[in-house]
């Protein structure tokens, strides 16, 4: 773990201190590999590797890299093993969210694809609010069940039509919900 974390120090070096692209994308590499060899859980890869990996991409201008290393975090929230367990849900939404922001930020990507993408969070935290109030939040059976309990509870929340707040998987920034909707509008003219 002490060359991972050695490792994406470098990276983040090359991105800011002294940029150098190559070489941050190759001590990124050689973070994931070390990372990947340790059998670390799909969160620690995403959080450790993946979600600083597409920061430095975003942060050198790299957004289509970016929505790619997204997607590869993605694709591991939804890993058999992992896609029912509550933390892997909320992860997804949470990198569906960040990959919104930089579709965004980056002005060329798809409108549809964006708000295709929303609607999916939407249907996910409605999905998540109704397991919740029924009192299923937490798939039986699951691994992750036990350690997720704590997660459950301290989960974001959302508005319900009620008013009330109901529990969410993420809560995506009204700001963002209307720069989807504006492109969206924009690109039917």
């Amino acid at each position: 773990m002490l060359r991972r974390d050695w490792h994406m120090s470098c990276a983040w070096f090359y991105t800011a201190a002294e940029p150098d692209y190559a070489r941050a994308l190759a001590h990124l590499q050689r973070a994931l590999e070390r990372t990947e060899k340790t059998g670390e859980s799909a969160l620690d890869v995403i959080d450790i590797v993946l979600i600083p990996w597409a920061n430095i991409e975003a942060e050198t201008g790299h957004d289509a890299e970016a929505a790619e290393k997204l997607q590869e975090a993605i694709a591991l929230c939804e890993r058999e093993d992992c896609a029912d367990a509550v933390p892997y849900r909320r992860k997804k939404a949470q990198l569906q969210e960040y990959l919104l922001e930089v579709y965004a930020c980056s002005g060329a990507f798809e409108p549809a694809m964006a708000q295709a993408l929303l609607e999916e969070i939407d249907r996910a935290n409605a999905e998540y609010a109704a397991e919740a109030a029924a009192g299923t939040a937490i798939a039986a059976g699951t691994a992750m069940a036990a350690a997720s309990a704590a997660n459950t509870a301290a989960g974001p929340a959302m508005a319900s039509p009620g008013g009330a707040a109901a529990p969410a998987l993420c809560t995506v920034p009204p700001e963002l919900r209307a720069a989807v909707r504006h492109n969206s509008e924009n690109q039917e003219v």
